[in-house]
């Protein structure tokens, strides 16, 4: 569906639908809306593609006094503020979506009672990844790849409340995790395992929250020094925090030093402005936080630093991966 209709997509006023595998292209400015539901329950919106969706206060997919939905596989990009917004709605999962190129939020929630935002990719330009706001409550939050962002990974303000999280990974300008006074976070996000000798960023839970204190149940395994969690032997360990806005209890799994890295294809093939996430994976028992991707050739096919691929121009590229102590793999991305 193509055209600069307002609204693409409507659902309204019914349950238990599927809105799967649709194509909705604004295609210049008069679009605010790709896919809205409103007053929809226990219904599926999967494997649609939304984008340029510009006008003022545009959003790729925009729930509304809904429930019970499940948003996922989707691909939300190029639209004026949000990916995916979620308001003044209630059990909706949103899962396994790919959002790029948004001005304000990946994927906000706002006045709203939510089960899980689990594995969805964000990336590109926004000022945050993921807002939770307006006495918004996400139970579950795991696994999202965040990068590219202007401020914060996630934020919450206006007594926003996540119960769990983790294993998000996030590269932001400033918090990664920015808590306001008001609102709570259960757990906290340092990765779920690393390899022994990997270093990574606290960075903790923002400006806001910078007496974070934390204390773990065995040093020997990881420990916490300027700012940096270290893997120091193979094992689990517990580290519980608490700050001014939140405290929990995370478990950090260190694994032995990667002797081999691997990715789900190694040749992909993309049409101009398509994004690919990388998703890399190490032997077994081993442990890998952090990845270093490089392009060849960066106006084929640019890559952030979390892997997420961004389809330029015609041509071919390889994209290298390489682990913390230098292990490596090599992607080859085709655009046509």
């Amino acid at each position: 569906i193509s055209g600069s209709a307002e609204k693409i997509i409507i659902v309204k006023n019914t349950s238990n639908d599927v809105i799967d595998g649709n194509i909705c292209n604004g295609n210049g400015s008069g679009t605010i809306r790709g896919i809205i539901l409103t007053n929809v329950s226990n219904s599926t919106i999967s494997n649609n593609t939304i984008k340029n969706v510009t006008k003022s206060n545009g959003t790729c997919i925009f729930s509304e006094s809904s429930s019970g939905n499940s948003i996922e596989n989707n691909k939300a990009f190029i639209s004026n503020k949000f990916g995916i917004l979620i308001k003044d709605s209630a059990e909706t999962s949103v899962s396994g979506n790919l959002i790029y190129k948004f001005s304000t939020d990946g994927i906000a929630v706002q006045n709203s009672t939510i089960g899980s935002v689990n594995d969805n990719v964000i990336a590109g330009s926004g000022k945050d990844g993921i807002l939770v706001y307006k006495k918004s409550t996400v139970t579950e939050m795991k696994n999202n790849n965040i990068s590219d962002i202007k401020r914060h990974g996630i934020i919450l303000t206006t007594k926003g409340v996540i119960k769990t999280t983790s294993g998000n990974i996030i590269d932001s300008k400033k918090a990664s995790f920015d808590i306001s006074k008001g609102c709570k976070a259960a757990g906290f996000d340092f990765g779920t395992s690393l390899g022994v000798g990997e270093k990574v960023s606290t960075k903790g839970f923002g400006p806001r929250d910078a007496d974070l204190s934390v204390s773990s149940s065995k040093s020997g395994v990881a420990s916490i020094s300027d700012g940096s969690l270290s893997g120091k032997s193979k094992g689990k360990t517990k580290f519980k925090a608490k700050t001014k806005g939140a405290k929990g209890i995370t478990t950090v799994k260190v694994g032995s030093k990667p002797t081999s890295v691997s990715v789900a294809e190694s040749s992909v093939t993309l049409s101009v402005g398509e994004i690919y996430n990388i998703n890399p994976s190490v032997n077994s028992g081993a442990g890998c936080c952090t990845y270093k991707y490089k392009s060849s050739k960066k106006g084929v096919a640019a890559v952030t630093k979390t892997g997420v691929i961004e389809a330029k121009s015609a041509g071919t590229a390889t994209i290298t991966v390489k682990t913390y102590n230098g292990k490596k793999t090599t992607l080859t991305v085709t655009v046509q």
